[in-house]
């Protein structure tokens, strides 16, 4: 109801001033106002509680009315204060249930870590162990390699392809 759009005539009965009254007030400026799409002035409820209150104390008895009405919106102005101090309420608590899931959730992406970084210390002490083993195996002598015995050309470094080749070229010149 706070943002209740009142006509003239409806402002007039809530603050028991008179038509012309609330009318003069918008044209002065004093009671904020806008013109609808047929040309009526719509005030908002709250801003004829505010003009209300903004008033001074009442000295003739169409004054009084003017107070009456403002007091006898008072316990709706409570209720709309106690509805928002529920859903502040409400919202804290909402607040309070998320800060926990985040907690609980940070708690789970650590214990993941946790796992992740102790998988992969696993696969690299793995990994560095069969490296350790290819080592070991080419530092020691195949049995196999011993016994043959090395040609002059493994020796001097060429590889055998590569003299092969080599030799075949010059053979062709040597005939051409």
């Amino acid at each position: 109801m706070i943002h209740e759009q009142l006509t003239t005539g409806d402002a007039a009965r809530v603050s028991g001033l008179s038509v012309a009254t609330i009318k003069r007030k918008i044209q002065a400026k004093e009671l904020n106002a806008i013109r609808s799409g047929t040309g009526e002035w719509k005030v908002t409820h709250a801003d004829l509680m505010a003009f209300l209150s903004a008033q001074k104390p009442p000295k003739r008895q169409s004054e009084r009315k003017l107070l009456t009405a403002h007091i006898q919106s008072e316990p709706f102005m409570n209720r709309s204060l106690e509805s928002f101090e529920r859903e502040l309420n409400e919202l804290k608590q909402d607040k309070i249930r998320l800060e926990t899931r985040l907690v609980k959730v940070e708690e789970e992406k650590h214990a993941l870590e946790m796992e992740y970084k102790a998988f992969v210390r696993g696969q690299l002490e793995e990994k560095e162990s069969e490296l350790k083993k290819l080592k070991e195996e080419r530092s020691q002598p195949n049995k196999a390699k011993e016994a043959k015995p090395i040609s002059e050309r493994e020796r001097s470094g060429v590889p055998t392809r590569f003299l092969h080749k080599l030799m075949t070229a010059a053979k062709s010149f040597q005939e051409a």
